[in-house]
């Protein structure tokens, strides 16, 4: 399963983020340990960069090692993947990935994302998180794709997009999203009892 993961590349110094880093690696144990591939945005910094570098160790430590033409390889199931857009290729230079991918667009990013997903997960970050979270839904709403969303809302973070949401169905605006397009989780443990769940 290709578990694709929107989030922050900075780390901002408050509580939020904090209790995030605890999520990520929880979430990347599981990838690993489920033998599930990471799909990212290509960051090495922030929580991109905290589930990137904990991917990375327990595949070192997990993976069983073999010995072939002399050389020590780590196998193992699991794959990274990195989506970013041509701007930002040379980032890719510095991460190590088995599938490096660069477009020109942030909607040809986006469209590959959706396409790769097999499940979406929301943790918080900046504007580029929020937006793909927005086009993931509004994607999955106009039946471009039927991928799980999972909306990660560590100590509330997520609280005043969820309430946009409500208010513009409250309003007419748009029909029920909830129950049918997403899926919100609070902790790290619900993430992965819906993790669990779905696979």
């Amino acid at each position: 399963m290709n578990v694709f993961v929107g989030c922050s590349s900075r780390g901002p110094k408050n509580r939020i983020y904090e209790e995030s880093c605890k999520v990520a690696k929880e979430l990347a144990d599981w990838i690993v340990e489920n033998n599930h591939n990471y799909v990212f945005g290509a960051g090495k910094t922030g929580l991109m960069g905290v589930i990137y570098n904990e991917v990375r160790r327990k595949l070192r430590e997990d993976a069983p090692l073999s010995v072939y033409n002399e050389i020590l390889y780590v196998s193992n199931s699991t794959k990274i993947i990195a989506v970013t857009l041509d701007r930002w290729a040379k980032d890719l230079e510095d991460l190590d990935c088995d599938v490096k991918l660069a477009f020109n667009t942030l909607s040809e990013r986006k469209q590959v994302l959706f396409q790769l997903a097999d499940v979406m997960v929301f943790l918080p970050g900046g504007l580029g998180t929020i937006d793909e979270l927005i086009s993931a839904i509004e994607a999955k709403r106009s039946f471009e794709h039927q991928k799980e969303i999972i909306i990660c809302n560590v100590g509330g973070y997520f609280d005043s997009v969820i309430h946009s949401i409500d208010y513009s169905t409250y309003q007419g605006f748009t029909g029920s999203l909830k129950e049918n397009f997403f899926r919100v989780v609070n902790s790290d443990k619900e993430l992965v009892e819906t993790l669990n769940f779905l696979q």
